[in-house]
């Protein structure tokens, strides 16, 4: 569990399963992935059993919850978090000490919580699994793109021309890193 002021990221509760699939079921967020299909329930179940429970060591899942503080920055007893989107560290390569990376908040856009959620997930990264590299591939389209790049410091490493088709044309993939050593310049030693 990685706990900040604002949120806790955890294993992902079974409970939650099906609003995830909810969440990534909706066309709005599913341009963004490369599934283009919905997920059926049985899929998700599959998912689940298979990587998103975190037993397999080549995947690491967090659902993420934002923490209800009042003015006093406490939280208010049965209002202590309410779950608004899932990330995760995905094809582990143990070997080469790297990751990618994925995301998805279904609310709390424009708050910095998806910044807050990747820094606190990078640091596990880099920190506790002691990755060398954490990448991801992103669409020419993602309004995010200048979140990766500039509030969490990725370089892009390079561009896959007409690799997606979404909402009727096709559009490039932007492959996008960041090292360990670049990290932990930018938040601080090892």
């Amino acid at each position: 569990m990685l706990i900040s002021n604002r949120l806790i990221l955890e294993e992902i509760d079974p409970i939650n399963i099906e609003t995830l699939r909810n969440w990534r079921n909706d066309p709005e967020f599913r341009k963004y992935y490369r599934e283009y299909k919905d997920i059926s329930k049985d899929q998700q179940d599959v998912w689940y059993n298979e990587r998103g429970n975190n037993t397999n060591p080549n995947h690491i899942y967090f659902q993420i919850m934002e923490r209800r503080l009042d003015v006093g920055g406490k939280t208010p007893m049965g209002m202590e978090r309410e779950i608004i989107g899932c990330c995760g560290l995905h094809y582990i390569d143990w070997r080469l000490r790297s990751a990618e990376f994925g995301v998805f908040l279904a609310e709390s856009q424009g708050k910095g919580l998806g910044k807050e959620a990747l820094t606190m997930m990078f640091d596990y990264g880099f920190r506790e699994c002691n990755f060398h590299k954490i990448w991801a591939e992103v669409y020419d389209f993602n309004k995010a793109f200048g979140l990766y790049t500039g509030g969490l410091g990725m370089k892009e490493d390079g561009k896959l021309r007409h690799n997606q088709f979404v909402d009727g044309k096709y559009c490039d993939s932007i492959l996008i890193s960041v090292l360990e050593d670049e990290w932990f310049d930018k938040h601080g030693g090892r």
